[in-house]
């Protein structure tokens, strides 16, 4: 849900220009951050607070203080939770330009199943240090949880099994093999007691992340882009004024919201 504005702009940005996405300039504060300041970047992208950096680096906070309000300044962000939806600009980008360049040969694309439906997955499952490559049983999953469900009954529960089950193994395998990834740092975290958290916890966090991350953002990608495809003066205002990006996001993020809540009609009234 925190990536979904920044996500949906960018893809919005990337695709209403007729220019291959390489074209397009990532966000400059990240080309100008010192090595250390990126050390510190990735660091903060792991919910790390000042005194935890400060430990990991062996500075003392005060330094380490300095070094995020210089991250933050560089970015041009106003506080740490951006500045972490910043650091995943560039692996969003990237996905962007893979998946733009597969059909920009062609001039045209289903805007949901060639493109939105694969940017959510790929940038989730980076985060998460589990392989993209996997994908499509993703979309499978996320069709059976949240598409069919609740009138799926056994297909929703046989779902969540193999959700759990395949998630399950990329914990051990990360147990064994830490990595800089959202499932390591929940293997290190500790509660406020000291006690680590239990693998239903750590599978919770993590089936949340992507129930939550994928479903919303593509579906709020594929109904911006539709709104563009279908409003020609839209797209071509965007074009022309790339300044109203941000609002035109919050904007179509508001109308075609992701998240609604829905009732079952038992009988007819």
């Amino acid at each position: 849900a925190l990536l979904a504005p920044s996500v949906t702009r960018m893809l919005i940005e990337q695709v209403s220009r007729k220019e291959t996405a390489r074209s397009v300039v990532a966000r400059p504060g990240l080309s100008e951050l010192t090595e250390r300041e990126m050390e510190v970047l990735r660091l903060m992208a792991r919910g790390l607070s000042n005194g935890e950096i400060a430990g990991h680096l062996y500075l003392g906070e005060a330094t380490i203080k300095t070094h995020v309000g210089r991250v933050l300044a560089k970015l041009g962000v106003r506080d740490r939770v951006q500045a972490v939806v910043a650091a995943y600009e560039p692996i969003t980008r990237a996905v962007a330009n893979e998946l733009i360049d597969g059909f920009i040969e062609k001039g045209e694309c289903d805007a949901a199943t060639d493109y939105a439906q694969h940017v959510p997955i790929k940038v989730i499952t980076r985060m998460l240090g589990i392989p993209d490559s996997d994908h499509a049983r993703f979309r499978d999953w996320i069709h059976r949880l949240i598409e069919e469900s609740p009138l799926a009954g056994e297909t929703t529960f046989d779902a969540i099994f193999e959700i759990g089950g395949y998630l399950a193994g990329h914990v051990e395998d990360h147990r064994a093999t830490p990595r800089d990834d959202i499932i390591t740092h929940l293997l290190d975290a500790r509660m406020p007691d000291g006690r680590a958290l239990e693998d239903p916890e750590i599978l919770g966090v993590c089936i949340l992340l992507l129930l939550a991350g994928i479903d919303t953002t593509w579906s709020a990608i594929g109904a911006s882009l539709l709104h563009l495809a279908t409003h020609p003066d839209d797209r071509r205002r965007l074009i022309d004024e790339p300044g109203l990006i941000n609002s035109a996001t919050e904007e179509f993020l508001r109308v075609f919201a992701p998240v609604t809540m829905a009732r079952e009609v038992i009988e007819d009234t």
